[in-house]
């Protein structure tokens, strides 16, 4: 059995406009993240390191709807909609995490 896949996405933001971004993404972002295909839920947690700090996990519903997810026409949307923060954002990173799969063994013979 495996796990589902994750995209966890931080940002750091601009504490000046801290409350408009806040609203955004309660009431249009999250909304627009749950319509990308394959996304089974989200998550958001803030305050890791201070207040204007954010941390977003998306679950995939599996590996190829991970990759169906991020070329979809929603995903597209959604990127295009965090251009309008980009200057408040002083720290962001995207990572993926899935599963991995077994290795071949390798045999080493002299």
């Amino acid at each position: 059995m495996s796990s589902k896949p994750f995209l966890v996405i931080k940002v750091q933001i601009d504490s000046s406009i801290l409350e408009e971004f806040e609203k955004w993404y309660r009431e249009v972002h999250l909304h627009n993240i749950l319509r990308i295909p394959g996304v089974i839920a989200a998550y958001r947690l803030n305050k890791l390191r201070n207040d204007n700090y954010w941390l977003t996990i998306l679950k995939f519903q599996d590996e190829t709807a991970l990759q169906d997810a991020l070329n979809s026409s929603e995903a597209g949307k959604a990127r295009q909609a965090w251009q309008r923060w980009m200057p408040y954002i002083s720290d962001m990173s995207v990572e993926v995490y899935a599963t991995l799969g077994s290795l071949m063994t390798y045999h080493h013979r002299n």
